[in-house]
């Protein structure tokens, strides 16, 4: 199998989801921003495309069931629950893609899929943020993207405009032609599923941790050889040490003897001198004399060489005690910082599982245990839908809020299976749209109520 490309471009198509036009706009006013932005690029990001089926909406829905509508007008059938007249695909790009480069991608890959494109945007404010212990430096990690809307609707025929595997994958080539960067392998020689964002950004998560332990370990190991040198060099500097101290007990006992001989040889003097007070000064006495001024010469010379040769040992001493210091300083100066960074680390690592902990525990409601078992009965029926009794607990649950069914449909998602999630891929899609049609008809059924109240 082959690896994936570093820095290829590609491309993932997918039913488009309610709420695809809030996010792609990144509209605060609406739109909770995820933490994986950065709001300080956020006007980085530029609008390419939008089409007047899109301009001044907020949600694709009423062009979804307008879709559905005109499905069963031209048909004459009930719409089918892989109906899917509109998807998404988003784009992995370089920096510095143009307006142009997505223009031309547009017209091309309009005439191969025959989709109409109805919205370009591009996204220069998510990524993650850099550690100077994997990227070898501090900063933010532009994940530079592109998401494209499609109408896949034939107005002809009312039925949506199919794409097999073969017009995906040109849509890639496409796209590799549009912008000038390399494509990325086929899935096919990968062997790689494609990801959701929540799954990817947890693998990518768990991945710098890894990355980062492995890292550690490294340094951990350096460490250790550093502290083995260091006491290598400890080793060395005590038996340096008893080696001045006995350089130093030879000077003092070499310091003695010449004190001894010094002594013995002021003694001859004085002698002689006495002598000479009673006989003068002989010719053996002017020898003596001579030879004392060249022994005392000598013997200054050799106490000159001694004291320098101290002198020396002393600062070679001192040299070695303060490199000593300054480097078993550094080196553990350096595993207090890794220490700190690790857990660091691991306390950003554990939001992913906390966040499989707080979906298991929000499963755990028996209420809205019931609402799952019900969604997930829809979705493994081929024939699947939700009789009365399932529509007031669903009801009662959301409450009118349309947001809540996506949460419903993504705790019921989670903890299925690759079967239940993978197999069923557009009855997800399906189920979602059902439950926002149960929510906004308690919103319209509370509205009348309010009407008919004002009335009276």
């Amino acid at each position: 199998m082959k690896q994936s490309k570093q820095g290829a471009c590609s491309s993932n198509t997918q039913t488009a989801k309610a709420n695809c036009l809030v996010h792609n706009r990144r509209d605060e006013s609406t739109e909770k921003v995820p933490e994986y932005v950065n709001k300080n690029r956020s006007h980085l990001n530029r609008t390419i495309f939008e089409d007047d089926m899109i301009r001044g909406r907020k949600s694709i829905v009423p062009l979804v069931h307008a879709a559905e509508k005109l499905y069963t007008e031209k048909t004459g059938q009930k719409c089918q629950k892989s109906f899917a007249p509109f998807r998404e695909a988003c784009l992995h790009l370089k920096e510095g893609i143009t307006d142009e480069q997505l223009m031309d991608f547009k017209a091309k890959v309009e005439q191969v899929t025959k989709w109409k494109v109805i919205g370009i945007w591009l996204h220069e404010d998510e990524g993650h943020a850099k550690s100077k212990n994997i990227e070898g430096e501090e900063g933010f990690a532009v994940n530079h993207h592109a998401h494209v809307l499609f109408s896949c609707q034939d107005l002809n025929t009312g039925k949506a405009i199919r794409a097999d595997r073969s017009k995906l994958s040109r849509m890639q080539d496409l796209l590799a032609e549009a912008t000038g960067m390399e494509r990325g392998n086929k899935a096919s020689e990968t062997g790689r599923r494609h990801r959701s964002a929540m799954e990817q950004r947890i693998f990518s998560q768990e991945q710098r941790v890894k990355e980062l332990e492995e890292k550690a370990a490294m340094r951990w190991q350096g460490i250790s050889e550093a502290d083995t040198m260091l006491k290598q060099i400890q080793r060395q500097n005590e038996e340096e040490e008893e080696e001045r101290k006995r350089i130093k007990a030879r000077q003092e006992e070499d310091l003695k003897a010449y004190n001894t001989k010094k002594a013995a040889k002021e003694a001859l003097i004085s002698a002689s001198e006495g002598v000479k007070g009673l006989f003068g000064q002989s010719s053996k006495d002017k020898q003596i004399k001579a030879l004392k001024t060249q022994i005392n010469a000598l013997n200054k010379e050799i106490f000159t060489l001694k004291s320098e040769q101290i002198g020396q040992l002393g600062s070679a001493t001192q040299k070695i005690d303060k490199a000593y210091e300054e480097g078993f300083s550094k080196a553990y100066e350096e595993v207090y910082k890794l220490q700190a960074q690790l857990k660091k680390t691991k306390e950003q690592a554990a939001d992913a599982p906390k966040y499989r902990a707080d979906i298991e525990k929000f499963q755990s409601i028996p209420i809205i245990a019931r609402c799952i078992n019900a969604i997930r009965s829809y979705v493994r029926h081929i024939n699947g839908h939700f009789d009365a009794e399932d529509k007031r607990l669903l009801s009662f649950v959301m409450q009118g809020d349309e947001d809540a069914a996506e949460k419903l449909k993504d705790a019921a998602h989670y903890g299925c299976g690759i079967i239940g999630q993978y197999q069923y891929g557009t009855k997800w899609n399906q189920v979602e749209r059902e439950l926002r049609n149960i929510a906004n008809g308690v919103r319209e059924e509370e509205q009348q109520q309010r009407s008919r109240g004002l009335r009276r």
